[in-house]
């Protein structure tokens, strides 16, 4: 049986690719020995690619192909960065020794471990692609993550004098020792938002020498397998375009950095990934562990933030009442409506626990975001947010939640490397426009589920008014922008066939056979 991760198509696309080419007895191809007449009509479809199923289109895909299996061999700068994470992960022993630093220590032998478990599962996924390049890329991305959280350690406890994880790290080692080791919990009246990721540190700290650097290796490690199963839920339904998405997804600043720590966003990234990948699971005859996904990814960012589940619940049922359905699948369709009523009632009890308020009555939400702005406007990067009341308010929404703080807006270095790196998206994105539009289609279920996630998070999040906690908040969006950016563009079709085309091809079908 595969693994969870996993796909379950066939070969990958650099076998079917050289399989296909292979000559055949007689001298011709062995796609043309073998293809059908249908799939002779379809030029832009390559003639081993996986099959499609269930809730996908039958199109053919485009003719560039960006499969990592294009890449057979492990590039140079892979290599070199897995030494520098290797060479990373022993200067910190080194210098915990030489320090008799405890916590350092104690984080850095769990980031061995955790790191030799990566490797095995990294082989094998390489093994089930049949693509050993994917060894040393996976290892590369897991070492610029390591590094990415060691800067975030060192910036979260030298520049700050307190922040969230000091926050959850105090609660961890005092429930631990105080409840935890005697086998009772504390008593709270809610174990969603703040005091989840609390007791998420207390449980780790009841297993492992309270340690605040090993609980942001564990954490961080816990996003990067988020960002795996969003590439994994990317290749599962464009198995022929992958690759620049796994390399925004795992090598983007922000997603390297901002959700490696001790905090929410690991756990949110953690939960949207496998949300997605169950939802690719779905759209490709996997219904019953796509669903199992679904169900533990929305649960799991429901507890940490019910109002993200909510988001990601309405990107979901966005994709299935739009998507173009085929014939014979309104049983189906009733029935994933049936699933989307009941877990939306139970994501917005929850996210009405989590508010202290009704989240389905209109002016409760204006007063939950008139409270958010106020709550926000402070710390010394606050601006003056642009809530979205009408249509007119979305297109500067838009640009501030996904691309500010501008290079002159920046009030810090974070800021100021995180503003480039959304310039460069912005850039990407004007360029692309004409192209984006294309992309979102009824026939591109997955498209029209990034993009509705990608709206209603810009609604939600437009009343953010701080800098900083809108840099680490878009991280939650950026994997479905990516999704956007990377989905293929439909293959041009010719309207009509020229006159003198016809007739060749109906001289050449009516020449007597030699």
């Amino acid at each position: 049986m595969r693994g969870a991760w996993l796909d379950d198509d066939g070969l990958p696309a650099w076998r079917n690719r050289a399989e296909a080419t292979e000559p055949g007895a007689d001298g011709e191809s062995a796609s043309d020995a073998t293809a059908s007449d249908d799939e002779r009509a379809a030029p832009g479809r390559s003639a081993g690619a996986p099959g499609r199923g269930g809730w996908l289109p039958t199109d053919p895909e485009p003719t560039r192909t960006g499969t990592l299996a294009d890449t057979t061999r492990a590039p140079a700068w892979a290599v070199l960065l897995c030494v520098i994470g290797f060479g990373a992960v022993g200067a910190m022993i080194l210098t915990a020794v030489l320090n008799s630093d405890g916590e350092l220590l104690t984080g850095s032998e769990v980031g061995i471990v955790l790191l030799l478990v990566s490797i095995t599962a990294f082989r094998f996924i390489a093994k089930h692609d049949e693509n050993p390049a994917l060894v040393p890329l996976l290892t590369a991305a897991l070492s610029v993550k390591i590094i990415g959280t060691f800067a975030r350690y060192q910036v979260g406890t030298s520049v700050y004098d307190r922040s969230d994880a000091t926050n959850y790290d105090t609660y961890g080692r005092r429930w631990a020792t105080d409840y935890l080791s005697h086998g009772a919990l504390p008593g709270v009246k809610s174990w969603s938002g703040t005091n989840f990721i609390r007791l998420l540190t207390a449980e780790l700290y009841n297993i492992l020498p309270a340690s605040e650097f090993a609980a942001f290796i564990v954490f961080s490690w816990l996003s990067f397998v988020g960002l795996i199963l969003f590439w994994r839920a990317f290749r599962r339904v464009y198995p022929n375009g992958e690759r620049k998405y796994f390399y925004l997804v795992m090598f983007a600043p922000s997603m390297v950095y901002w959700p490696s720590s001790l905090g929410k966003e690991a756990i949110v990234i953690l939960g949207l990934g496998a949300a997605t990948y169950g939802f690719a699971r779905c759209l490709t005859k996997a219904v019953i562990s796509g669903t199992a996904f679904v169900a533990a990814g929305i649960v799991l960012v429901t507890y940490v933030r019910a109002h993200v589940a909510l988001v990601l619940l309405i990107g979901m049922f966005f994709a299935v009442m739009l998507r173009k359905r085929p014939k014979g699948q309104l049983i189906g369709t009733v029935a994933t409506l049936l699933v989307f009523v009941v877990v939306g009632l139970y994501v917005g009890r929850q996210a009405n626990s989590y508010f202290k308020t009704d989240v389905s009555n209109t002016s409760d939400v204006s007063s939950q975001f008139s409270d958010a702005v106020s709550r926000t406007h402070q710390g010394g990067s606050e601006f003056n947010p642009v809530p979205i009341h009408s249509p007119a308010d979305f297109p500067y929404a838009a640009i501030t939640v996904l691309f500010r703080p501008f290079p002159w807006e920046s009030g810090s270095i974070q800021e100021l490397l995180t503003s480039f790196e959304s310039l460069v998206y912005a850039g990407v994105l004007i360029t692309g426009a004409k192209r984006l539009a294309g992309r979102v289609r009824r026939d591109q279920p997955i498209a029209l589920y990034a993009f509705g996630t990608t709206v209603v998070f810009i609604i939600v999040f437009s009343n953010f008014a701080n800098f900083g906690i809108l840099a680490r908040q878009r991280t939650q969006v950026l994997p479905f922008l990516f999704m956007l950016l990377c989905v293929p563009e439909r293959p041009k079709k010719d309207r009509y066939t020229p006159i003198m085309q016809q007739v060749l091809e109906k001289m050449d079908s009516s020449e007597p056979a030699a």
